[in-house]
């Protein structure tokens, strides 16, 4: 490069790295933005298939989707891996009025403004909000109008919507007529409102109510007292799965259903620490109707009842665990219950029930222990001091072998092991998880596996062994995780193993006690590799060495037999050697390179890049070779 100044070169560098940087790109329909530049101009250039990243920085403006994705091609607004972009806003932050939309990783800040933070219209459908934090603001973090259909809002963290003592802020609306509304996996905490509602008024008709909204995997909770209304406050709702959520600290209810809600399941939630537990009652001339509630936790309520009824029609209360409450474990008032069933629960450290109204349901084979069964007793009830819980003071509820609660209930239809199901939430042998570990779950790239898990109110714990397995049956520890214990609130942690080779694995976390107890969260199955079945690994080593005159290996995954080639380009975007270029069969293959060129003499020293192409998908890689 004589005659070149060596400032020169590097601009030339830099253009032919962009270059080349940009053909890939171009062919998967990327697009990047960063600082300084406007996301909402980039929106204007998408069209379905295509994906927008965003570097990290703050962008100061609210954004509105342009127009709709199309099925099975979705357009993707995300962050830059490994980054986090801040978008904040004084109006609406995020306008979603379109389809086939998957927004994924940002900060929406909302400014303390008055407005809602996220707006989902009556024309959006099929849209998914993952991976995001959503907060400060006055009024609801998401309200999704009627007409909305086929939205997931799933693992975000939702937070500090607070209009004035009082006044409501919640942190995720829906108004009726919204359809098929998926909530999943998100931590909502300290609204000034309800952290989910699902409204309607009194004027509505339950035929227009929302449908099919389901609530899985959530924690909510509040640490701002009396300024906080209900975990969730159901008004207008035909139809739901209320599964796994982790709901505490609320002065108010932690659950209301009201105004003619039917056809819900509220199915092994826990619901600790506040005022009141859940309420069911008739509202505006509406009966509730048709609600399965079982396998529930109910535990540490302090005031007013841990469940109430009142003007409901058939439901069933069967196999949940309530236990220290300091008043009623059950009020029936008003126009109390019609046909249902009661059965199956245990009760522990409670007041006795109080029944002031109709109370025509199917009784017996409750377990009373520490409390009298007033005027609710049954046929088959059993009754003590003891239930035989594993560890009833660090809130364990699981049975022993030698509890009188096993086999002693009366089929209502739900799985049981042994001659008869057992009474309370737990069969006898269900796994020792803990009430306060949140679902384990797993983000998987290329052949990296990150764990992540949340805990709440974590106290007197030593730390979680990361336990792995290929075959679902025989796990070892592959690391731990010191617990921080930072008591109320949630703590978050994150585990990583790389170079896996593609397959299947499962996890799972042995959370250990100081004391020395142990409980295992149920495992989670992980598969590595792409969704279209193809994996390129990075070389190994890198950087490559010319001078130790070895070689580098590429290796990749494919599961169906493919025509496919192999390239090592330059920084100019020369093809500097082909390693293959043939048809291969499903599986695993490795291909070494000796760091010689087309001509067979050694490249010089610097970056290059390693593409496969196959007949469905390109995917590139970096490697550095030193001398």
């Amino acid at each position: 490069m004589a005659g070149v100044s060596f400032r020169s070169t590097v601009w030339i560098t830099a253009i032919s790295l962009m270059i080349l940087w940009g053909r890939f790109e171009a062919r998967a329909g990327i697009k990047t933005v960063s600082p300084g530049q406007s996301i909402q101009s980039a929106l204007e250039t998408l069209s379905p298939g295509d994906t927008l990243m965003v570097r990290a920085g703050t962008y100061r403006e609210g954004l509105t989707l342009p127009r709709s994705g199309s099925p099975g091609k979705p357009i993707v607004l995300m962050a830059y891996p490994g980054e986090k972009p801040v978008v904040e806003s004084s109006d609406q932050v995020l306008s979603i009025s379109k389809s086939y939309w998957i927004i994924d990783g940002f900060v929406f800040d909302h400014l303390d403004a008055s407005s809602d933070a996220i707006k989902i219209g009556s024309g959006a459908s099929f849209v998914t909000i993952r991976n995001c934090e959503i907060r400060n603001g006055k009024r609801d973090g998401f309200d999704i109008s009627g007409g909305a259909s086929d939205i997931t809002i799933e693992n975000n963290r939702i937070h500090d919507f607070v209009w004035k003592p009082g006044s409501d802020a919640h942190g995720i609306v829906t108004n009726p007529g919204a359809t098929r509304i998926h909530i999943l996996n998100n931590t909502i905490f300290n609204c000034g409102g309800d952290a989910i509602q699902l409204y309607a008024s009194d004027s509505h008709a339950v035929s227009e109510y929302a449908r099919e909204i389901n609530i899985i995997g959530n924690t909510l909770y509040t640490t701002l007292g009396s300024n906080s209304e209900n975990a969730l406050d159901f008004k207008g709702v035909d139809g739901g799965l209320i599964e796994n959520n982790i709901i505490y600290g609320f002065e108010n209810k932690a659950v209301v259903v009201q105004k003619g809600c039917s056809n819900l399941i509220f199915r092994g939630n826990i619901i600790y620490d506040s005022q009141r537990g859940m309420e069911f009652r008739g509202e505006g001339g509406k009966i509730q109707r048709n609600h399965r509630i079982y396998k529930n936790v109910i535990y540490n309520i302090r005031e007013y009842y841990a469940v109430k009824f009142d003007g409901v029609e058939n439901v069933d209360f069967v196999n949940n665990t309530v236990a220290f409450i300091s008043t009623r474990a059950l009020r029936v008032e008003g126009t109390g219950v019609k046909k249902g069933r009661f059965q199956n629960n245990l009760f522990y450290q409670t007041s006795k029930p109080s029944i002031k109204s109709t109370f025509d349901v199917s009784l017996g084979y409750n377990g009373w222990f520490g409390v009298s069964s007033g005027s609710v007793a049954g046929p088959g009830d059993i009754s003590g001091s003891d239930p035989g819980f594993v560890n009833a003071g660090a809130y364990d509820f699981r049975l022993t072998a030698s509890s009188p609660a096993i086999d002693a209930g009366t089929d209502v239809g739900l799985p049981f092991r042994g001659a008869a199901p057992d009474l309370g939430a737990h069969e006898y042998g269900d796994p020792a998880t803990s009430a306060r570990i949140l679902e384990l779950r797993a983000r998987v790239q290329e052949n990296t596996v990150e764990l992540r898990w949340r805990v709440s109110g974590e106290r007197n714990i030593s730390g979680y062994s990361v336990e792995s397995s290929r075959d679902g049956a025989t796990y070892e520890s592959v690391g731990f995780v010191r617990a921080r214990n930072e008591g109320s609130g949630e703590t978050a942690y994150r585990f990583q193993r790389q170079n896996l080779a593609p397959g299947t694995y499962y996890f799972r976390l042995r959370q250990v006690y100081l004391n020395g107890k142990v409980f295992l969260t149920e495992p989670i199955k992980v598969l590595v590799g792409l969704p279209d079945g193809f994996l390129l690994e990075q070389n190994t080593p890198n950087p490559f060495s010319l001078s130790q005159a070895g070689e580098t290996r590429i290796s990749f995954y494919t599961s169906a037999p493919t025509n496919a080639t192999l390239k090592i380009y330059n920084i100019l975007g020369q093809v500097v050697y082909t390693l293959f270029s043939k048809r291969l069969s499903a599986g695993r293959h490795v291909f070494s390179w000796n760091g010689r060129d087309l001509s067979g003499m050694p490249v010089a020293p610097g970056l290059y890049f390693y593409e496969l192409q196959t007949e469905s998908r390109n995917l590139i890689k970096r490697m550095m070779i030193v001398q």
